[in-house]
């Protein structure tokens, strides 16, 4: 199999390396800070089809978007090709978006997403992925500000 830092080389940031866990669950949420699976963190995060956490690199929305807050085909290109859902969060006050380019993507890929503010992103992610209602192939980014 691949390593996961070279599949999300251009989504995740280059120092980030994942985070393996076993409940792969977020706990909370909160302006500038998330907590998964009992570590706190201060970015952005993507958590990959299987659970592994990774810095997002917003790098690329930045160069082409001018903003963090716009999620395009090209960040969108670097997801896991297992990929089914992909979960937006959007932020505690609901800025964050896929632009509507990363939408047609998404949907030429046949990956269905969600819009939502970042703390019921986290909340919807933890039912897609425990449970009798469990769903693989989820992956999520969560903006943690605006």
């Amino acid at each position: 199999m691949p390593n996961p830092l070279k599949l999300y080389k251009d989504f995740v940031a280059e120092e980030s390396t994942p985070k393996k866990s076993t409940s792969k669950l977020f706990q909370w949420t909160n302006f500038g800070k998330i907590k998964f699976d009992g570590e706190t963190y201060d970015h952005d995060v993507f958590v990959d089809s299987v659970g592994n956490l990774y810095k997002r690199n917003d790098a690329i929305s930045q160069s082409i978007y001018g903003t963090g807050h716009k999620v395009g085909p090209k960040e969108l290109a670097t997801l896991p090709l297992d990929t089914k859902l992909f979960i937006l969060g959007t932020g505690q006050h609901d800025i964050a978006r896929i632009t509507p380019e990363g939408k047609t993507y998404l949907k030429q890929h046949k990956i269905q997403f969600l819009e939502l503010p970042s703390p019921d992103a986290i909340k919807e992610y933890n039912s897609r992925v425990t449970g009798k209602g469990r769903k693989p192939h989820v992956t999520a980014l969560i903006h943690v500000t605006c």
